[in-house]
């Protein structure tokens, strides 16, 4: 199960158990909701990720529970890019010294390698992956090019992303620690990219001129995905197990439209409010959950952040804040930490949303089965009673489900 192996995260030691009361405190807690209750948002609420210091910023990736993130800041002056990570056991930790400029743009499942793009003092971007005992090493591009790694599999032993030929064409690029950096080769002359990567990475997918959105293995090589239109696309993201791939694909009018693609259904819308404009940035271990953003009004360019999945359906993740819009670009296995940023028009805001709900069996309704459920999983210290998602299961917990069960939402 997603929640089993999202548990063993390493990022995440703060997931053990620890002072969690009994079960007789959380019944007495659960009785005085109504003096608890608060001003919750019955979808979920926003922690802002943003590191000390930094002005603005966006998560880019999350570990498998949600429980470790990374992403990039910006600190004045502003052409300061610098790559941060977050675990509910560390905090923050900040940009590699030795580095002007960074940004991470993906996790392992775990959380425990991250990749990125890092640029030396003559601004040539090279890609790098990170590993707390190993630390930070960069990759050596293809002709020493520039390049941005964007992917690695849950061993941290394949790196995808992409490489530039030439200024402005872009390479779609697998690296190994035999192989060295490799050019996929499934595009000829054109440009491409590949954006994610399998757990155990065998499946590849990205976008190609000429050919959309794409999945690449090595026993298959390419394999074009198709349009719902016949107008392209791109692949934002595989599912953990290789089965599910998502992003986003164009309409006869060239708006974009998020789709979800199987071996056995082919490529599918993921069904938006009246038909609106949106794309698909990441999917959860088995496909179940899809994020992204959409545009809620057909008059405006704003987007909102949104989770959907057959067991909840479309979900609107709105907006805090002075911001007007926000855009997800990661979801956790469970679907409970979703991560992106959101803007004001200004500037970026890095933000995890968590899931509020105290409809814990998820059939649509809060009642005694919601209640009873809870209470098993706080007693037995359930790694699924970390109802705020720090990595504890302890009185915060309960407190935060009380005021959601006395909303009945």
């Amino acid at each position: 199960m997603a929640q089993n192996r999202s548990a063993l995260c390493p990022c995440d030691r703060k997931c053990s158990p620890r002072n969690h009361s009994t079960l007789a405190v959380l019944v007495c807690v659960l009785a005085l909701g109504s003096a608890l209750a608060s001003a919750q948002d019955c979808r979920g609420r926003f922690d802002i990720l943003l590191p000390p210091t930094m002005s603005e910023g966006g998560v880019r990736a999350l570990s498998a529970s949600g429980l470790c993130a990374a992403g990039w800041s910006h600190a004045p002056p502003y052409e300061i890019l610098q790559r941060w990570r977050w675990s509910a056991n560390i905090g923050f930790e900040g940009a590699f010294d030795a580095y002007s400029i960074s940004g991470a743009e993906g996790l392992s499942s775990r959380g425990d390698f991250e990749v990125g793009i890092v640029a030396n003092s003559s601004l040539h971007n090279q890609p790098y992956i990170w590993n707390r005992s190993l630390g930070l090493r960069v990759i050596a591009s293809i002709n020493n090019q520039s390049a941005t790694a964007l992917s690695v599999s849950d061993d941290g032993g394949v790196v995808v992303g992409r490489w530039f030929v030439m200024t402005g064409i872009p390479r779609a690029f697998r690296w190994t620690e035999s192989d060295g950096m490799q050019d996929l080769g499934v595009f000829g002359i054109t440009p491409g990219e590949a954006r994610d990567i399998s757990d155990d990475g065998s499946v590849i997918v990205g976008w190609g001129n000429g050919v959309g959105a794409f999945r690449w293995t090595k026993e298959t090589g390419l394999q074009d995905l198709g349009a719902l239109a016949g107008n392209g696309g791109e692949a934002s993201a595989v599912s953990g197990d290789g089965r599910v791939i998502v992003g986003f694909t164009y309409d006869q009018n060239y708006r974009t439209l998020p789709f979800r693609w199987t071996q056995a259904d082919g490529m599918k819308l993921v069904p938006l409010p009246d038909d609106r404009e949106g794309a698909a940035s990441d999917v959860s271990f088995d496909g179940s959950f899809i994020v992204g953003w959409y545009r809620p009004s057909t008059s405006s360019a704003i987007r909102h952040a949104f989770c959907w999945s057959d067991l909840l359906g479309f979900e609107d993740l709105g907006i805090a804040g002075n911001n007007t819009e926000s855009v997800a670009n990661a979801v956790s296995d469970d679907g409970e930490v979703v991560a992106g940023y959101m803007d004001d028009g200004v500037q970026s805001t890095p933000f995890r949303w968590i899931r509020a709900s105290a409809d814990v069996n998820r059939d649509a309704r809060v009642a005694n089965d919601d209640f009873d459920m809870f209470a098993e999983q706080f007693g037995s210290a359930d790694p699924r009673a970390d109802f705020n998602r720090d990595g504890f299961v302890n009185g915060n917990d309960y407190d935060l489900f009380a005021e959601q069960f006395d909303l009945g939402c």
